[in-house]
């Protein structure tokens, strides 16, 4: 059945609303992009009916035209192949396929274990119960989490650490980081950062609010409550999504188990990986198993010399993304800056909200977590959340969109210009 025949069927083909099946599906360029595929093909198909015939002009470079024409004829076709496969494939079919290729590839010649993707299903409600029940330092932090982070910071030399950065805001806040190379090539950051006007408890509170976070932290596209044990303390486990503004990069995936200590004049928050029977692997996320992310905040004098209180908070900073260390090196000691400014305007409006509750040196009752509740088991076998701690954000990408259009206007112009040279 030749294309004339294949398009009035692609056409009469209905969905149960009524519309055609690729209006149904809100594909609409598919006639289009098959109609196109269509004449390239003819065009081929042509040419090749011509060689055997022995027409000597079939001969010629295929297609005819200037090494501009060909070119644009080229591009057009992998624009076409490439709209093709995204309307028949799964959305992300061709990264797995990468990924594999490349997991293959470092198992196979450099002897690396690839990073992880997660699949799987949720677990029922009573294995959750029993597995949360069973579990203690698995995956909940604890004193030896603090013990490391002294270490850290304490006992390491100074000369260890190679300083990248030093920024002020006047009257607002100044900002210090340090990176260091561990032994297995990755970095460990560490930073120093004063605000003016908020107490240790509020910078805190700021910190550990997964709402208020998606605020100033752009890439956080998902958070949630899985567990809470304390609220006075923090003991939660929560989870998040960190996408990135280029879709050739994978959505990380990130279970984080997190507790606060209160010692001396100090307040200090330790997170880092864990695993949790209601987070199982999905597919399509990487699941980050190496992390952690720990801080301490006290009151300080203010380095501008007001009467207000000002905060210390003193960070301990590690993960492995999975991509090449010297560009996440390069793009955390680049966008650290950028991240840490777009606190300021949220920490204010974080703060008046938070004076309103309570003194800005107590305990807040009303921080996050405080009304979360676990996930309950309906009649009918189903799981129904009436947790109001989680929020997710739909971020639309342009660059896509506006780089297929941007290719599309480039290789149609540079054939009508090569035509009618």
């Amino acid at each position: 059945m030749g294309m004339a025949g294949f398009l009035p069927g692609l056409a009469a083909a209905t969905h149960p609303s009524g519309f055609p099946q690729w209006a149904a599906g809100g594909d609409l360029l598919s006639p289009f992009t098959i109609w196109v595929f269509g004449a390239i093909f003819g065009f081929m198909c042509a040419r090749f009916l011509g060689i055997l015939a022995g027409d000597s002009a079939a001969w010629l470079p295929s297609p005819p035209g200037s090494g501009v024409r060909r070119a644009a004829l080229l591009l057009h076709g992998m624009v076409i192949a490439r709209d093709i496969w995204c309307n028949h494939t799964k959305r992300g079919t061709f990264r797995r396929c990468c990924r594999e290729l490349w997991r293959w590839v470092e198992e196979r010649w450099f002897g690396r274990p690839a990073a992880k993707t997660s699949r799987g299903l949720r677990a029922p409600l009573g294995a959750v119960a029993e597995q949360a029940a069973g579990t203690d330092e698995a995956w909940c932090v604890a004193e030896n989490d603090l013990k490391f982070f002294k270490t850290r910071m304490e006992n390491r030399d100074p000369g260890d650490w190679k300083q990248f950065c030093q920024k002020e805001l006047p009257g607002e806040l100044t900002f210090s980081a340090w990176c260091h190379i561990l032994p297995d090539k990755t970095t460990e950051y560490k930073s120093v950062t004063v605000v003016r006007d908020i107490t240790a408890e509020e910078m805190m509170d700021f910190y550990l609010d997964d709402p208020v976070r998606m605020k100033w932290d752009g890439m956080i596209s998902h958070h949630e409550l899985l567990q809470q044990d304390s609220v006075a303390d923090r003991q939660q486990i929560v989870r998040w999504i960190r996408s990135f503004p280029f879709s050739f990069m994978t959505d990380r995936e990130y279970i984080i188990g997190r507790k606060v200590f209160r010692k001396e004049d100090r307040i200090y928050a330790m997170t880092k990986a864990v695993e949790h029977p209601l987070a199982p692997l999905k597919e399509g996320l990487i699941r980050m198993e190496v992390y952690y992310s720990m801080w301490y905040t006290r009151n300080v004098e203010c380095p501008w010399g007001t009467d207000k209180k000002a905060c210390e908070v003193v960070l301990l900073h590690h993960e492995k993304f999975g991509i090449p260390e010297r560009l996440s090196r390069f793009v955390a000691c680049k966008g650290m800056w950028g991240v840490i400014k777009k606190m300021v305007p949220t920490i204010r409006e974080f703060t008046t909200e938070r004076r309103r509750r309570c003194d800005p040196d107590e305990a807040d009752a009303q921080a996050y977590g405080a009304d979360w509740s676990p996930d309950v088991e309906c009649e009918d076998g189903t799981y129904s959340s009436i947790n109001t701690q989680g929020g997710r954000v739909r971020r639309f990408r342009p660059f896509r969109a506006l780089r297929r259009a941007v290719m599309a206007g480039l290789v149609t112009t540079a054939i009508i210009v090569a035509k009618h040279k």
